[in-house]
């Protein structure tokens, strides 16, 4: 709806619906996708076994990451309401209770930032938990193994794909303000 003045309102209900609409499709959508390219990657010394990969800890990955970047980039007070309201819904969906997925989300998070330290970029955190999770490690070259790094290569095409899963709430703003 357009107001008076130019900008579209959204509620931060709908903007927490929002986020969790556009996680489930794009992981339901493109989730073979990024098998798909695992699977042909040139990178690996042995192919890893993407077939018995479930979409499950990419989920919890991601919503850690909305989280995050509903924090850094909501205005006050919805940088809080925000990320309680992400959880209390994902808490619906999953039959936990919200304070149980807050936690899950929070220590996904933590994780995410301990993997990728000393660097705060999210979209490489994200990267780097994707491939601990996955396990990946142990089917590159010994090299990367041993260092339990993601091969730099594989980590840029993987950053390229998961800055495509990460809603822009910035420019979102831009566009919507926020409203009770």
């Amino acid at each position: 709806m357009i107001t008076l003045f130019g900008k579209k309102k959204i509620s931060i209900d709908r903007l927490v619906n929002y986020t969790i609409h556009f996680v489930f499709d794009i992981v339901d959508n493109h989730f073979e996708d990024i098998k798909e390219l695992l699977k042909i990657s040139p990178e690996f010394t042995q192919q890893p076994p993407v077939e018995t990969m479930q979409a499950d800890m990419l989920y919890l990955i991601l919503f850690a990451a909305h989280m995050e970047l509903m924090e850094q980039n909501l205005p006050a007070p919805y940088h809080q309401t925000g990320p309680k309201n992400l959880c209390e819904k994902l808490g619906e969906i999953y039959n936990v209770p919200a304070e149980q997925m807050e936690k899950m989300l929070k220590d996904e998070l933590g994780f995410i930032k301990q993997i990728n330290l000393p660097s705060k970029n999210l979209l490489y955190g994200l990267t780097k938990a994707f491939f601990n999770r996955y396990q990946l490690y142990k089917f590159q070259e010994e090299y990367f193994k041993n260092l339990q790094v993601p091969n730099p290569i594989l980590l840029k095409r993987l950053d390229e794909i998961f800055a495509l899963f990460l809603i822009n709430y910035e420019e979102l703003l831009n566009n919507y303000r926020l409203k009770q």
